[in-house]
């Protein structure tokens, strides 16, 4: 299994979201999940918060992308 390199998620994930590296995670660490889907579509938006909003759900997405 392939190591767990958050910097290289944070680099993929701000060119997704068309963020800067230095944005992306200035927001993850404040918890500013509001400015980080802001530029998502609808559908994807509420994929965040479903997974946000449900203890169990935001969990497991902790656990696994734990770095």
């Amino acid at each position: 299994m392939a190591e767990f390199d958050k910097e290289k998620l944070i680099e993929i994930a701000s060119e997704k979201l068309g963020l800067t590296k230095e944005g992306l995670s200035e927001m993850l660490k404040t918890g500013n999940v509001q400015a980080i889907t802001s530029n998502l579509s609808e559908s994807d938006r509420q994929k965040v918060e479903k997974v946000m909003n449900d203890p169990r759900l935001a969990e497991k997405f902790r656990k696994q992308y734990k770095g």
